[in-house]
């Protein structure tokens, strides 16, 4: 739906229990929520509101989901939500929230998941949020921030990738430091080792997850995002083929790495320098029979050392057709001896055809190596 602002009618309807407002082409400030006190749900993801957040929000103190993301605009201050004690599901994403994290967060005791990534907090972090029993096992996606205190140690449900500013690494999970420059690295995303040709491409059948960052030596994965409304088990994050595929180097294609929202990959101790990346799609989910396998579409956004290259890339679009291998290849530099590259959805194409979930990028296979195109 594609509407400019909200009806003021929306004011009478005091007793709404859920509000999404999510993939609209919404202008000018979120709305005040004094009117919707007893929403027991609320999600505006990439809603096109500016923020900041309005302090208004506290007000819904019988949240138990509460989702945004993807504010254009102000900038925010963590918003006040010490009241909302029955919260499961905490996202702030992309919402331009600067300060630090407030220790109340210790004190949710049913939060289950926690997603503050793509801001400017900044400050130290309590890393276990031992506050209640209940969080040590909560998931917490803090990648991509500020934060100025590291803390000690790994954990699986804890994403803390690029959270220190530009810092890729997370030191006390990188252990094993780069010995030797290196000039290619090939990585078969979601699927086991295999030789093509002359090059040998890495196996990646770690399981990844909605606050997931994986470390493999040389390089490694950050994945972010859950899908709403379903279990996700680690099973979610990877695509199987359903049919013969008939490509070329169709071994590269088999399975593939796929993220609900973002999913990053970095190579490490690579010499600094030019080089040519290669990104390897093949649509192996959706079918282009008469069935409503056929009706999904999948659109994401692709970055290389954080510069957007491919705006709204669909990979059906581009091979034209499915099961068929379509390559996007884009030079990049080294200078740190690192290189960055990130798949986003961002609310576009479908979210529940043929099932739900599955939309967002999918990745068949990285190749990168030395020099330009």
């Amino acid at each position: 739906m594609k509407i400019k602002c909200l009806p003021l009618e929306l004011n009478n309807l005091i007793n709404l229990q859920e509000m999404i407002l999510s993939s609209n082409n919404f202008t000018g400030k979120l709305p005040d929520f004094r009117s919707w006190k007893q929403l027991d749900k609320l999600e505006i993801i990439a809603s096109g509101f500016e923020g900041p957040i309005p302090s208004s929000i506290s007000i819904l103190q019988n949240l138990t989901e509460l989702r945004i993301s993807n504010l254009n605009g102000g900038v925010s201050q963590f918003p006040q939500l010490e009241n909302m004690t029955q919260l499961k599901i905490l996202m702030l994403r992309s919402c331009n929230i600067s300060g630090e994290i407030p220790n109340y967060l210790s004190e949710l005791s049913r939060l289950q998941k926690l997603d503050l990534s793509f801001n400017n907090l900044a400050g130290e972090i309590n890393s276990d949020f031992s506050g209640a029993p209940s969080l040590a096992t909560l998931q917490i996606d803090l990648s991509y921030n500020n934060f100025t205190f590291e803390p000690q140690g790994c954990r699986e449900s804890l994403n803390l990738f690029r959270s220190y500013g530009n810092n890729m690494t997370h030191s006390n999970c990188l252990i094993v430091p780069c010995t030797k420059d290196l000039y290619s690295l090939h990585i078969n995303c979601g699927g086991k080792e295999v030789t093509i040709g002359k090059i040998t491409y890495e196996a990646d059948e770690a399981s990844i997850g909605p606050a997931k960052f994986y470390y493999q030596g040389r390089w490694g994965t950050s994945n972010t995002g859950y899908v709403d409304g379903i279990d996700t088990t680690s099973e979610e994050y990877t695509a199987n083929n359903v049919s013969i595929l008939r490509m070329n180097d169709f071994k590269l294609y088999t399975r593939a790495h796929l993220s609900p929202l973002s999913l990053t990959y970095y190579g490490r101790c690579l010499a600094n320098g030019n080089y040519t990346v290669t990104l390897h799609f093949a649509e192996i989910v959706f079918r282009n029979n008469r069935s409503y396998w056929s009706l999904g579409r999948r659109m994401f956004d692709v970055y290389v050392q954080d510069e957007l290259h491919r705006k709204d890339y669909d990979i059906e679009h581009e091979a034209k057709g499915v099961d068929k291998a379509v390559e996007l290849k884009i030079n990049a530099v080294v200078k740190d001896n690192t290189l960055q590259i990130r798949f986003v959805y961002t609310g576009k194409g479908t979210t529940a055809t043929p099932t739900k979930g599955t939309y967002g990028p999918l990745i068949s296979a990285i190749s990168i190596e030395s020099g330009k195109i």
